[in-house]
């Protein structure tokens, strides 16, 4: 204790002092450090959730992100799939149209043709017939006598017979 007095300390007032610094630490410890560390434990903890949701919404953002790039991407390949369709079966409905045409066109010059046959055959025959007459009628005042249907039967089968050895021709 001689050390205490050499420096001019006086041990009783020294507890007292330590007494008071004990009492002084409690009363601090309860109401201001105890407050204060529960308070910045609360705010740690309200980061550290911020956190954690904002890291959420980040991969959530990325996920959506992924989820639109991929949805469009395979809207954009639907789309050319569609259009690639729509081509194919336009240049189909073309190609079918054409072949239509072609075959009406056909079936119109055939038709054409077999009238044109058709009015050639009437128009011969007619012609035949106005021939036959008149190389009766011409016999007729050629021999100033009547010819029998025989005679003319016979007119018309030889001018058949040069009409078809006209045609082989």
């Amino acid at each position: 204790m001689d050390i205490f007095q050499q420096f001019g300390i006086d041990w009783r007032l020294l507890s007292v002092q330590i007494f008071n610094f004990v009492i002084l630490l409690f009363i601090l410890h309860k109401l201001l450090f105890k407050p204060l560390l529960v308070a910045i434990e609360k705010r740690r903890k309200t980061i550290e959730e911020s956190a954690k949701a904002v890291a959420r919404i980040e991969a959530q953002t990325q996920e959506a992100q992924e989820k639109i790039t991929k949805e469009l991407a395979e809207a954009k390949m639907k789309a050319q799939e569609i259009v690639a369709l729509a081509q194919t079966q336009a240049k189909q409905t073309l190609a079918q149209a054409q072949d239509d045409a072609q075959k009406r066109t056909a079936e119109m010059l055939t038709h054409a043709e077999q009238v044109i046959a058709q009015e050639k055959e009437q128009l011969m025959q007619s012609v035949q017939k106005d021939i036959v007459h008149l190389v009766v009628a011409v016999a007729k005042k050629v021999l100033h006598r009547e010819l029998r249907d025989t005679n003319e039967q016979y007119i018309m089968q030889e001018l058949e017979n040069m009409q078809k050895k006209h045609h082989e021709i």
